[in-house]
């Protein structure tokens, strides 16, 4: 059997190169069970990747809290590890607004246009349209940022990526833009001169490592543990390094996934819909899958 990890991105050689290595050394100490390879495939989207692990072509598969919900949803995957991506064991989101823009608090935001990242992004759409749901506020997907929304709704313009609403921030094309903690404080000084915090929500595992229904609960079990255990040998720390990720570990309750992700689901399905019918499909949505060969292909 080939032990897979499965991934969603629209740099696919990028990605299996980098996880190809932690497939194998997995299936290596999966003999017992009968694994003989490790491979990786990298899904277009979230209904793809859903897809393969119903299939059972993915075994494992790593991302932020909202895609994995989302396939979770779908698949009915146990969510079985936090990682440490690039050191970060978890992360929230912030609001962040132009000084000059008479922004205080998230009810100020009612009547305005923000930018968000896209309608997949965990920090930079999920968290806070769910923490502005939470809060009463109601939510409206809008073509650009200068669309009229009603006096008690924020709209939400999707610019893409991160470095899209910096910019539209830092021009003044939007008053408030929904970034992770890890981006804000990564932005230039200059530039974070000019903003503020209005707003933040509770932090969530920064990705989370989940194993497909079809998976054994004993080799589930035994995956936690070769993932955990990674720190604790010369081999495994470079392979984590060469994955970008500081450690796996069991999710603990202060770091969970918030209940008004799960709760709010059908309507960020939604939105995201709505985001859809705007025109707003997302590069990776428009590619196909690919294996370790770098082939990209169908699957």
């Amino acid at each position: 059997m080939t032990l897979v990890i499965g991934d969603i991105s629209d740099e696919p050689t990028k990605k299996i190169e980098r996880f190809l290595p932690l497939a194998e050394y997995l299936a290596a100490n999966l003999e017992e069970f009968g694994y003989t390879a490790g491979d990786v495939l990298i899904a277009s989207s979230i209904d793809d990747m859903a897809r393969l692990v119903n299939d059972g072509r993915v075994d494992v598969y790593m991302d932020s809290p909202y895609p994995s919900l989302q396939v979770q949803r779908q698949t009915e995957s146990e969510l079985l590890l936090r990682r440490w991506k690039s050191g970060n064991s978890s992360y929230w989101s912030v609001f962040a607004a132009r000084t000059d823009a008479a922004l205080e608090d998230l009810e100020s935001l009612r009547g305005r246009v923000v930018a968000a990242e896209e309608p997949f992004s965990t920090s930079g759409f999920a968290l806070p349209v769910s923490e502005l749901i939470a809060s009463g506020i109601p939510v409206v997907i809008v073509d650009g940022p200068q669309e009229d929304v009603p006096s008690d709704t924020v709209g939400v313009w999707f610019t893409r990526d991160e470095e899209n609403s910096v910019d539209a921030l830092s021009i003044g094309i939007v008053p408030a833009a929904m970034f992770s903690n890890v981006d804000f404080e990564e932005l230039p000084e200059d530039v974070k001169a000019e903003l503020h915090i209005i707003g933040s929500t509770g932090s969530v595992p920064r990705q989370v490592t989940s194993v497909g229904r079809h998976v054994n609960p004993v080799i589930a079990g035994r995956i936690s543990e070769l993932l955990r255990q990674l720190e604790d040998s010369e081999e495994g720390l470079a392979l984590l390094e060469h994955v970008k990720t500081a450690r796996f570990d069991l999710i603990p309750d202060a770091d969970s996934i918030p209940p008004q992700i799960d709760v709010d689901v059908a309507v960020i399905d939604l939105t995201r819909s709505a985001a859809v019918e705007h025109g707003l499909k997302i590069a990776r949505e428009q590619k196909s899958c690919g294996r370790h060969t770098g082939t990209v292909r169908e699957q």
